[in-house]
């Protein structure tokens, strides 16, 4: 197998102030990044998946407005199938990886949601003095009636649905260790060890 060595690139996850330099082995320099795409997620020197959830954001809401502009009937089940089928998948691939820390970029992601469910007309009233339809039921209610979960509730779900696979040994693990602790809950935690039992 030959690679392609123009291609190559370098991303340093370290604390230290010294950027690291590598070469190819024809000698060809690899170029350092602070950012680097790898299977569809951008990952970031300080680990933090910022750029790519702003991507991702904008890419929802691109994907709204797309449908907004193609779309001149809108019942409520067309709308809530391409909600599931296009906007949904954009935002939550491989979400168990990229899961938000900040309470700003839960915003952001849940806002693709909240924008896209306002365009459905079922929850639309005549506004007399703008003289235009708004939108009069609010985010919550909204995905009460359409029966769906926020984006946000729908990344707990996969995460959770990860740990019991590691739980029950049935995708490898990280090196995640999972103990009851003094109430009888069961709780995972990072350990950080050589011993080689412990699957990377």
């Amino acid at each position: 197998m030959f690679f392609n060595e123009k291609k190559f690139e370098c991303l340093s996850i370290s604390k230290l102030e010294r950027v690291p330099h590598f070469s190819t082995q024809n000698g060809l320099p690899i170029a350092n990044k602070l950012t680097v795409k790898d299977l569809g997620i951008t990952l970031q020197t300080d680990l933090s998946f910022s750029n790519h959830i702003s991507t991702i954001a904008s890419k929802g809401i691109r994907l709204a407005g797309w449908v907004d502009r193609s779309f001149k009937f809108r019942t409520t089940h067309l709308m809530r199938t391409l909600l599931k089928q296009l906007v949904v998948p954009q935002v939550e691939y491989c979400c168990v990886i990229w899961n938000p820390r900040t309470q700003q970029h839960t915003n952001l992601l849940e806002s693709v949601e909240r924008r896209f469910t306002k365009k459905f007309p079922c929850f639309w009233q005549y506004n007399g003095d703008a003289e235009r339809y708004e939108c009069t039921r609010s985010y919550k209610d909204r995905l009460k009636d359409l029966k769906l979960l926020s984006l946000k509730r729908r990344r707990q779900r996969y995460l959770i649905i990860m740990l019991f696979k590691i739980a029950i040994e049935y995708v490898v693990n990280p090196g995640l260790v999972l103990e009851v602790d003094q109430r009888g809950r069961w709780r995972f935690h990072r350990k950080f060890t050589t011993d080689n039992n412990i699957q990377a």
